[in-house]
């Protein structure tokens, strides 16, 4: 702790025997962790700008812009989902891809309508027990 005291006097030098007791106090652990911290920062900032949406900012983008339906999401010309903010080429064969599945399991989910029942070739079954009684 005398480092620390003499940085009152403000030469270079004594600045450097601070850092370096300050250096020596910390643990090797401290450090490594420390480096990896700033190199997961950097990697993080660097790239920020790269990555693609997640899929809830793409819902959020979507409905902001009325593309509330998966209706509505098929029939937009790709040049209106491509003047959303952050939408290019792949993220709107994704978006109509996951519209795409998602009606075909929506009608798959559906329940089918009920056939109508067909009555018998000849006229109705009851008829003919009548006819020979």
């Amino acid at each position: 702790m005398e480092a620390a005291g003499a940085l009152g006097r403000g030469s270079l030098s004594t600045y450097r025997e601070a850092l370096g007791e300050l250096v020596r106090s910390r643990s090797r652990t401290f450090w490594i962790v420390a480096g990896l911290t700033v190199l997961a920062a950097a990697v993080r900032f660097a790239t920020l700008g790269l990555q693609s949406y997640h899929h809830d900012e793409v819902v959020t983008a979507l409905r902001n812009a009325g593309f509330d339906t998966i209706e509505k999401v098929l029939e937009a010309e790709p040049d209106a989902l491509a003047a959303l903010p952050g939408f290019d080429a792949e993220t709107i064969d994704a978006v109509r891809a996951a519209a795409e599945a998602e009606r075909s399991a929506q009608s798959a989910a559906a329940p089918a309508e009920p056939e109508p029942e067909m009555e018998p070739a000849g006229g109705e079954a009851g008829d003919a027990d009548e006819q020979t009684s």
